[in-house]
């Protein structure tokens, strides 16, 4: 039968998913959901929260749930509000009585993750600490492998099996090519013995899936096809004995049949019974080898984890994968198949499409067909109630028949929501509800107070009272609980409402110069609100839009132990565990703050906003519990209830009223036209009277005054469009445009846009408004985008369109793209080649780097210091080691420079009186030291003339000007400028005041006569020169003799004699003739060898004398000449 319920009806078709009970197709979610509600729930406030009847789990729940706030999560937040989704985290973790708390938590967490995943964010959530999702128990069933069984009992054999025929036999290795098939995949057993599972395997063709090695009757082993019965899993299951006969080797014996073994023989491959031979062991034990080039898919995990992805797989019973395109992202365990191959969905294995088990064998049950079902009744069908005659009933008889012509209802069914039939003296009569009310049915008038509001749900007989509302509008005026008024006028911080465990506090402060209130000319805007409670303090600032819980910045919406905040994009909303709503409208800043009725408040306020009992005479109460009376005493009571005093004095404020002074200025704005709808709920002269007559501020700001009246005309449900842009205009933020009258409270954004509805709130209000064609972005900033803007949010928060691309850094590259479906992923750059670039500089190297907010690689050239060769100097104790650069070079280059911070601080000198102290560098170049300075001298050093020295006076030396002369030193004076001739001499002349004296030549022979001749020569006259001076001038010439070794003077016919070289003896004699070299007589030299003269049996003895040449010959012994002449010697 077809489905039907909250799970929808799987017709392959999404569209009609949201059919209620009564087989109508709805949009509305809820009220879907509402029509199958078998029975009501009870109260919301007699159901305990779990986390506080489980105190002890929250923290554990707090911070586990806290991860869908984490950046995990981002992209889906911007998509769903997650507040809610953590709300449901928290109680389900706290409730959880399944075992563990992960299990409940990962549900919760898994439940937004699919949301997520709906609006096709996908999040990658789960790790292996968290929430793990194990998808090997559907990969353990592929087994391992791929391997091939080698023989160990015949070598080079392992187990084949031809393609066409299956069957199964001994294939050599060299020949494991072409059609056949060699390797297995070693599976878990397909036949289950719980008691054996362990041990029990099936080995199954890595080339083949579905197939298995299969035992048949005979005994024959081949491979078949997968079946659907126990009798094939059990003759293709086997008992997988490791180390059973040898370490490292395997044996199979059949489950089927125990002690059979598969046994491989140079013939075939078969089944033998064990015997305790080592043939048949070596026969039947294989080598499990891992193949070195694997099967690919086999090597795959072919069921992978996926956190979103579509479920639809090609299937045997699906082999295109059609008939389940219609469905929605998954989180779960998804098969991943080869192009070539689908699904069994009975193995769960990836088989090609011939080899998928026939399933029309199996108890499975085909998809059933769409059929169009008809509605129960349409509703362009008249019903019984739509054609019915309507007649009037007789006061006087209490009812009339109905005519025959008009058929009565078979129940009483109500003609309208207050009008129905009635059965009365055996006819039926029309009862009118609404003329039998038990109470009055008209609405109070309220005032300034608004409209009424229903206290009962009875629609026929409604009951109403005045709303205890407390309003503050733009210009700072406050409409109590009760329909009184005052003005704030000061910069102050005010209690609005004081309730046991609540305080609602006003910070009125000066408007920021871009940011004055629509009706704040004074200057004050109602710019901050502080809601204190029992367990947390909340500050909102209004104009900069932030909101602060318990000192922690909050983003919205917040909810927490009954206090909840939520921006709308138009106004805060706000409310409290005592049960205040309080709604603070962004763009006007008028408040209004709710609390229940008068009929069942449970506590009484207190504050500026008066005391909630629909009795406006006690709302003055200050806070010392005085009521004020006297109107002149206003200030008082404002005043008690200020937090930060803005003034000490208290000041009374006249009561005026529109009798005695004058309110024509006010009545005639009011009395244009544009007022006129308001006037009958909103009177002019109430309004003049109450408000403007006592407001001197009013009276110099009409637009404020305006303002102040039109805010309450908006109560009302009454539009007043007043302003123009002329005059009191409301300058809007950019995108934005003034609406006179506003009724949703909820504005429409990028986040809501799908299920967004126009809520009304209470009553109309003045608001700015994004322009036609746009949305709100966020609710908490004034962005206004198209909504095709919408697709994404980037990680600052900024909009982006489908297609969009963008650099999403803020110093590096991380381009996005902006997906259809709201995904954002990363993208690379398109970046293009650049010129070649040189580098010139010593030391550098071409490197491609991204420049800040750059996404392509720039060819820069960089500094490689590992190429510098730079020598780093050893510095002096008072010396520091910097570094500088060559702009032809980018190596470093290092010097030894003065660091001063290491000179010792010298003490100061006491200097003469013509010195001054400078600093100076000495004996440390790097360090200054005190020096004692001389003054300038004034008095000139002399200048000395030549010859002379310039002088210190030693008496003087120690003053810093000494007195210096010139001295007088004629070693100092020049040679004599002149050169006099042989017969004359140079004389000095001293000159009197002159320090070098002058020179002269005189005439003086006695240079002349005292030549000196050399050894040889004789001194003559020369004739050949004249003398000025009268001197006889002498020269030297060569003497006929003969010159020895330039020492011995000999006469022609003289001879020496020198003894050289032992024995030898030489004799000099000296000649008449000259020699033309010497100019000196010629020489004669002979040599005589006198030992050559002795004989034998002499010796030699030398001559004693000088002028002998040679000596003796002395006899040592004899001689004798025998008769052949020989010469014999004898001692």
């Amino acid at each position: 039968g077809k489905l039907a319920g909250l799970c929808g009806n799987f017709d392959k078709y999404t569209s009609n998913d949201l059919t209620t009970s009564n087989n109508m197709e709805v949009r509305n979610a809820q009220v879907f959901g509402d029509s199958w509600i078998l029975g009501q729930c009870k109260s919301a406030n007699e159901t305990l929260k779990p986390c506080e009847v489980h105190q002890s789990k929250f923290p554990y729940a707090k911070k586990e749930c806290s991860i869908l706030y984490s950046d995990v999560f981002a992209p889906c937040r911007n998509v769903i509000d997650v507040t809610s989704f953590v709300k449901n985290c928290h109680t389900d973790t706290c409730n959880c009585n399944l075992g563990g708390d992960c299990e409940c938590l990962c549900t919760s967490i898994a439940a937004y993750a699919h949301k997520c995943c709906q609006q096709g964010a996908a999040i990658h959530w789960r790790s292996p600490s968290l929430c793990a999702y194990d998808c090997e128990y559907y990969n353990r069933g592929l087994g391992e492998g791929p391997y091939i069984l080698a023989s160990y009992g015949v070598n080079d054999t392992i187990i084949g099996a031809n393609i066409s025929s299956k069957r199964i036999f001994p294939l050599p290795r060299t020949g494991a090519y072409g059609n056949v098939f060699f390797s297995f995949m070693i599976t878990p057993g397909l036949f289950k013995d719980k008691d054996l599972s362990l041990s029990l395997v099936s080995l199954e063709s890595a080339e083949r899936p579905n197939y298995f090695l299969y035992v048949h009757d005979n005994e024959t082993v081949g491979l078949e096809q997968w079946q659907a019965s126990a009798f094939f899993w059990r003759r293709a299951t086997f008992f997988h004995h490791q180390d059973l006969w040898s370490p490292g080797l395997s044996a199979f014996e059949l489950h089927s049949k125990k002690g059979f073994f598969i046994v491989l023989t140079s013939s075939g491959v078969k089944v033998a019974k064990y015997d305790d031979s080592e043939e048949f062991k070596r026969l039947s034990s294989f080598s499990i080898e891992e193949l070195s080039a694997s099967v690919p898919y086999r090597r795959m995990c072919e069921w992978r984890y996926e956190s979103c992805a579509n479920p639809c797989v090609k299937t045997c019973s699906d082999p295109e994968g059609i008939a389940c395109k219609f469905l929605p992202l998954v989180e779960g365990c998804l098969p991943y198949c080869p192009k070539n191959m689908i699904l069994d969905e009975v193995t769960l294995k990836c088989v090609y499409p011939e080899d998928f088990p026939d399933v029309t064998s199996l108890a499975w049950s085909k998809i059933p067909t769409h059929k169009t079902i008809k509605p129960y009744f349409s509703m362009t069908e008249p019903t019984d109630l739509q054609t019915r005659t309507r007649i009037d009933l007789s006061h006087t008889s209490g009812g009339m028949a109905l005519p025959s012509s008009s058929k009565p209802p078979r129940y009483l069914e109500p003609v309208d929501k207050c009008s129905q039939y009635v059965c009365v003296n055996m006819g039926w009569m029309l009862y009118n509800l609404s003329r039998n009310c038990p109470k009055d049915v008209q609405k109070p008038d309220c005032g300034f107070q608004g409209m009424p509001v229903q206290v009962n749900t009875d629609s026929c007989c409604p009951e109403w009272e005045c709303p205890c509302q407390c309003s503050v509008l733009s210009e700072l005026s406050v409409i109590t609980f009760d329909g009184n008024n005052i003005a704030l006028c000061n910069m102050a911080s005010y209690i609005l409402v004081k309730l046991q465990g609540e305080i609602i506090v006003a910070h009125i402060e000066k408007c920021p110069a871009n940011q004055v209130s629509p009706a704040s000319t004074s200057g004050l805007c109602f710019k901050k609100l502080n809601v204190t409670t029992f367990t947390n303090k909340l500050l909102i600032n209004r104009l900069a839009r932030k909101v602060v819980v318990d000192s922690v910045i909050q983003s919205l919406p917040f909810s927490k132990e009954g206090l909840s905040i939520q921006d709308t994009g138009s106004m805060y909303v706000i409310n409290t565990p005592a049960g205040m709503s309080i709604k603070w409208a962004h763009v006007t800043g008028i408040i209004d703050i709710q609390y229940g009725l008068h009929s069942n408040t449970s506590m009484k306020t207190e504050g500026l906003c008066g005391v909630c009992n629909g009795d406006p005479t006690d709302d003055l109460k200050m806070q010392n519990g005085t009521i004020i009376t006297n109107m002149e005493e206003i200030e008082v009571f404002i005043q008690s209830w200020e937090i930060e005093k803005s003034l000490d004095v208290t000041t009374r404020r006249p009561v005026r009223n529109c009798t005695e002074d004058n309110c024509t200025y006010c009545m005639e704005l009011l009395n244009r036209s544009t007022f006129i709808p308001c006037h009958k709920k909103v009177s002019p002269q109430e309004f003049c009277e109450k408000m403007w007559i006592n407001s001197t501020y009013f009276w110099n700001y009409e637009c404020d005054a305006l303002s102040a009246y039109v805010a309450l005309c908006n109560k009302h449900n009454i539009c007043v469009k007043w302003r123009t842009p002329g005059y009191c205009s409301l300058i809007c933020p950019e995108g934005k445009e003034y609406q006179p009258c506003v009724q949703p409270c909820e504005a429409k954004t990028c986040l809501n846009k799908w299920f967004y509805e126009d809520s009304p709130c209470s009553y109309l209000r003045e608001d700015c408004v994004c322009k036609n064609g746009t949305i709100l972005h966020r609710t908490d900033s004034d962005l206004c985008i198209p909504e095709e803007k919408c697709t994404c949010t980037d990680n600052k928060g900024q909009p982006r369109s489908a297609g969009e691309i963008w650099n999403g850094s803020v110093r590096g590259c991380c381009m996005y793209n902006c997906l259809e479906n709201g995904s954002i992923v990363a993208v690379e750059p398109e970046c293009k080649e650049e010129p070649p670039l040189v580098c010139e500089r010593e030391g550098e190297v071409i490197v491609h780097v991204i420049e800040e907010r750059a996404c392509c690689p720039k060819k820069v050239c960089e500094c490689n210091m590992s190429l510098c060769d730079t020598i780093i100097p050893t510095c002096k104790p008072n010396e520091k080691l910097v570094v500088g650069y060559h702009p032809l070079s980018c190596c470093p280059q290092y010097r030894c420079e003065c660091d001063p911070s290491v000179c010792f601080n010298a003490s100061q000198l006491n200097c003469r009186e013509d010195q001054f102290i400078v600093e100076a560098k000495q004996e440390d170049p790097c360090c200054f030291s005190y020096l004692c300075i001389c003054e300038s001298c004034i008095e000139p050093v002399p200048l000395c003339d030549e010859g002379e020295i310039l002088t210190v006076d030693l008496n003087t030396i120690h003053y810093c000007c000494p007195h210096y002369y010139c001295v007088c030193d004629e070693n100092l004076c020049s040679e004599p400028p002149m050169n006099c001739t042989g017969d004359m001499t140079l004389v000095k002349e001293k000159i009197p005041g002159q320090c070098c004296p002058e020179w002269h030549c005189e005439c003086n022979c006695e240079n002349t006569t005292m030549l000196t001749c050399k050894l040889g020569e004789v001194k003559k006259i020369d004739s050949s020169v004249s003398s000025a001076c009268g001197c006889t001038h002498y020269i030297c010439e060569k003497d006929d003799v003969c010159i020895f070794q330039e020492i011995t003077v000999l006469n022609p016919g003289q001879s020496v004699i020198q003894y050289l070289d032992g024995d030898l003896c030489y004799t000099v004699q000296c000649l008449q003739e000259k020699d033309q070299t010497t100019g000196y007589n010629a020489m004669h030299f002979t040599m005589v060898n006198c030992s050559q003269q002795c004989e034998a049996h002499q010796i030699y003895i030398p001559s004693s004398s000088h002028h002998t040449c040679c000596g003796t010959c002395q006899n040592v012994s004899c001689s004798f000449h025998t008769d052949n002449g020989t010469l014999t010697v004898y001692e």
